[in-house]
């Protein structure tokens, strides 16, 4: 089971509120195109993440540009989406990152193996525009579903904008059954949930 507490999500949520706040205030600077907003809010992101996953007991790790966070069976990885439907290839593009597909092959090699050393792979995703600044935070697991292409086999929404539906699992097509027969698909889910440490002692009673 994965345990993220309240503290650090909401710390996270913040950490991309900021940088897209700052990103949104420099989009037009000159020199700007299509691509430097992007990149200057997940920069400015992971940065002011770093701090907060070291508070929280994280080993803080840069893989190339990329931010890792390994904890207790955990490793958390950071990306940026255009649009908060994280299914959808036009606002998140999983497929297009050889980290994703790393990450998605050691948690896939988990749904067939029980016991396995390797962590858990969780993305936290900052989504937002350059209109509206974030607009969203999902954290999720990515997994093969076949052939070359990534899914989520699980996805929260853990922002507070979400209202009533913060932390409630989003269906995709693995948790909706539109599989068909496609590889790890037929293997059983393990034992995964996200839940805030706050809301797993509510449910406990």
């Amino acid at each position: 089971m994965v345990d993220l507490e309240d503290e650090l999500i909401s710390k996270l949520v913040g950490c991309g509120r900021e940088a897209h706040r700052v990103a949104q205030a420099h989009h037009n600077d000159p020199g700007s195109n299509g691509f430097t907003f992007g990149t200057d809010r997940y920069h400015r992101g992971t940065e002011l993440a770093a701090e907060v996953l070291a508070e929280h007991g994280f080993r803080v790790s840069r893989r190339g540009a990329g931010l890792v966070g390994a904890r207790d069976g955990v490793e958390l990885h950071f990306a940026v989406a255009r649009g908060t439907d994280l299914t959808d290839p036009a606002a998140f593009d999983a497929d297009s990152s050889p980290a994703r597909r790393r990450a998605a092959a050691s948690n896939a090699g988990q749904l067939v193996f029980d016991g396995m050393p390797e962590p858990a792979v969780l993305h936290l995703v900052w989504s937002g525009t350059t209109e509206s600044g974030q607009t969203a935070v999902h954290i999720g697991r990515l997994v093969y579903a076949g052939g070359d292409k990534l899914e989520w086999s699980v996805l929260l929404r853990v922002d507070d904008e979400a209202g009533p539906a913060r932390g409630v699992e989003i269906p995709t097509a693995r948790t909706a059954g539109g599989y068909g027969d496609r590889g790890y698909v037929d293997q059983p889910l393990p034992e995964f949930d996200l839940l805030a440490r706050s809301a797993v002692r509510a449910d406990e009673g």
